[in-house]
């Protein structure tokens, strides 16, 4: 479904209607950048734990290493050694508390341009396992028809998925998409693959379109396909595609009316200067 068969939030001039709003920006930003950089700062405290069940410095890392005969003979009791553990487990809570920090922007987000409360931005569902117990499970976002209160924007909500509902030939009126929000993905993770794909068969039965949502272009092609045999949609963060139903960038400008990929492009300085702070932090012996 192309993006011109539906009503949009961009001007003629191809410029969003949001974008005008110039004034408003630099407060909104602050406030958006901040709830992407505070889960950021806490990877500069990661510290690996080094087979123990806390997190270890250096000095308690030479002296546990030291004190271990093979790591001793073998030259493991190294600083570069403590370095180069610091350093992949610092890759990996970077990429976690981004992962944290987008979940939060977009759920913000839609809050924000839809006038919606905490929870209805939120949906869960409830599931009982093989033992009897009951698991609350919840997604990152919701959007439901019944809960937007401008007509403006619950029109072309609707008319979006209409669009979703035609491309996955879904036979029944789609009542609102639901979005788990990933900053991308490092691997094909089939234990939280296997999860998703549950969520999207309880999301339908809600008359809900799953869709996982990802921020950067970063995503197996075999991740990707499992999830669209699955009856789940996914948008990534490709700025040269327009389609609403495949690009999260031109999906918050045409259908949210919210530019996101410009608050990037207006704060990526600040971003750049936090991420080159945490890497150096990361990487200080200490």
């Amino acid at each position: 479904m192309h993006s011109n068969s539906i009503r949009t939030h961009m001007a003629e001039d191809g410029i969003p209607e949001e974008a005008r709003a110039v004034g408003s920006w630099s407060a909104r930003d602050e406030h958006y950048r901040e709830i992407v950089l505070a889960p950021l700062r806490d990877a500069m405290k990661y510290k690996p734990k080094m087979g123990t069940d806390k997190a270890v410095s250096l000095p308690d890392f030479i002296s546990l290493y030291s004190s271990d005969p093979l790591y001793h003979w073998m030259g493991l009791d190294n600083e570069l050694m403590y370095l180069a553990a610091k350093a992949g487990g610092g890759q990996t809570s970077i990429y976690r508390h981004l992962g944290d920090g987008m979940e939060r922007l977009v759920r913000q987000i839609f809050i924000d341009e839809y006038q919606l409360t905490e929870e209805e931005a939120n949906w869960g569902y409830v599931i009982t396992e093989d033992n009897g117990t009951q698991t609350h499970r919840t997604l990152d976002g919701r959007l439901d028809l019944s809960m937007i209160r401008s007509t403006e924007k619950a029109e072309i909500l609707a008319d979006w998925l209409n669009s979703v509902k035609e491309a996955q030939g879904t036979q029944f009126d789609l009542q609102g998409a639901v979005f788990e929000i990933r900053q991308g993905y490092k691997s094909q993770d089939s234990k939280r693959a296997k999860g998703d794909i549950v969520n999207g068969s309880h999301a339908l039965n809600s008359a809900y379109q799953m869709f996982v949502m990802v921020m950067s272009m970063q995503i197996p092609n075999a991740v990707r396909s499992r999830y669209e045999r699955s009856n789940i949609c996914v948008m990534t963060g490709n700025l040269q595609d327009d389609g609403p139903l495949t690009s999260t960038y031109a999906f918050f400008r045409q259908v949210v009316g919210y530019d996101l990929a410009g608050f990037f492009e207006r704060n990526s300085q600040v971003f750049r200067d936090q991420t080159h702070a945490i890497l150096t932090s990361i990487l200080e012996a200490k």
